[in-house]
């Protein structure tokens, strides 16, 4: 997408940044919690340790299915056996509370879940990477009013936001 051409003032983008002609303006970052329903856990076991996830049913988030999954958990690869591909953690999250898969979900789906113990976290000593998340905008020397109020309420809420949803185990 062309911010520019589109006319787009701002955009909030997850992730490396690699549109150069553009000003980012980091935010936040977060960390994704891997995750599964106490009744996946309870028969199957709980994993002490990333290589146990091969004998669990898992879900991945992936945007081609032509790239194998990979999560990297404290520095360890591992490549699950995915039963389930997905761009959609909403899906991913109701097949987790469902009792089907092991997944990742980002702090905001995965807190509620598991402060009613509908999900367990798994493996929170080998956490997945963080992610930034960066206001993305044009470098005008005047920005207008509306995108200034906009860029300082971002700046403000967001983290809020994140701290909401922190349950001990998001870095």
């Amino acid at each position: 997408m062309d911010l520019i051409e589109d006319g787009i003032d701002v955009a909030l983008r997850v992730g490396a940044i690699v549109h150069e002609s553009m000003v980012a303006r980091h935010a936040l970052s977060y960390r994704n919690i891997l995750v599964a329903s106490a009744k996946l856990v309870e028969h199957l076991g709980m994993p002490a340790e990333p290589n146990e996830l091969h004998r669990f049913p898992c879900a991945v988030w992936a945007s081609r299915i032509d790239v194998p999954a990979r999560w990297e958990l404290g520095g360890h690869v591992v490549e699950p056996k995915a039963v389930l591909s997905t761009n959609d953690y909403h899906h991913l999250c109701s097949r987790a509370l469902g009792g089907d898969v092991v997944t990742e979900l980002p702090p905001s789906l995965a807190a509620a879940p598991i402060r009613e113990k509908r999900l367990v976290p798994l493996l929170p000593q080998y956490p997945l990477p963080e992610w930034p998340i960066n206001l993305l905008y044009p470098p005008q020397r005047h920005r207008s009013t509306i995108v200034r109020a906009y860029l300082d309420f971002c700046q403000s809420y967001l983290p809020k936001i994140v701290q909401a949803c922190e349950i001990g185990v998001v870095g």
